[in-house]
């Protein structure tokens, strides 16, 4: 019983002295370069499909190529991660995440465009995808380290009920504009938050 009693207040305290730290990571996971595009992008396809001339073939595509590129390159953001911390990868990936919105907003009406510009999305900003903020949240949660992952990873579930409906049910679109300025706001809010995230890691990597 005074072992229970002991694990529990352990438990408890991890809470009362991490909380900061999980509830930053847990939103600014949720904003990340892959839950942010895939839950956010559905609301322009119709428009991209009527005004700017791409097929839903293709939007599908570029998806594709977003989500390989940050397959293929998360393992190299993980070692980065290990060797330098996740503060700081955390720090430039956020920038990174805000750049590459823009920069797919800046882009020319044209598919090559959009196609090269989701994939730099994914290079700039694969530091936001949930293993950075897992890191945060491990070295922090011992006995409760399973609920707390458990709650950072729930961020993507909220963020998959409000985006769609925040993003718009009928966006203006005006060349490349509409995921760029859009999403780009998310980021910016996101940028914040990991900003929080960072903020209460209280020199921990």
């Amino acid at each position: 019983m005074l072992e229970s009693s002991a694990t529990r207040a352990a438990s408890g305290n991890e809470f009362r002295r991490h909380w900061r730290a999980l509830v930053g990571s847990m939103m600014a996971a949720s904003v990340g370069v892959i839950g942010l595009n895939a839950y956010t992008g559905g609301a322009f396809v119709p428009e991209l499909v009527a005004k700017v001339g791409y097929t839903r073939e293709q939007l599908s595509f570029a998806t594709l190529l977003l989500s390989a590129t940050v397959a293929l390159v998360v393992p190299w953001v993980g070692q980065a991660v290990d060797r330098w911390g996740a503060t700081r990868i955390i720090a430039i990936a956020v920038v990174g995440e805000a750049l590459g919105f823009f920069l797919l907003g800046a882009a020319p009406a044209r598919f090559g465009w959009y196609a090269a510009a989701m994939i730099l999305l994914a290079l700039l900003g694969v530091g936001t995808t949930p293993p950075t903020y897992a890191r945060v949240v491990a070295a922090r949660f011992d006995r409760r380290r399973g609920l707390a992952l458990g709650l950072m990873i729930a961020g993507l579930g909220v963020t998959a009920i409000t985006a769609p409906p925040s993003s718009g049910a009928d966006p203006p679109v005006s060349a490349g504009l509409e995921s760029g300025v859009t999403c780009s706001t998310g980021v910016t809010a996101g940028s914040i938050t990991a900003g929080t995230a960072s903020s209460a890691c209280g020199g921990r990597r």
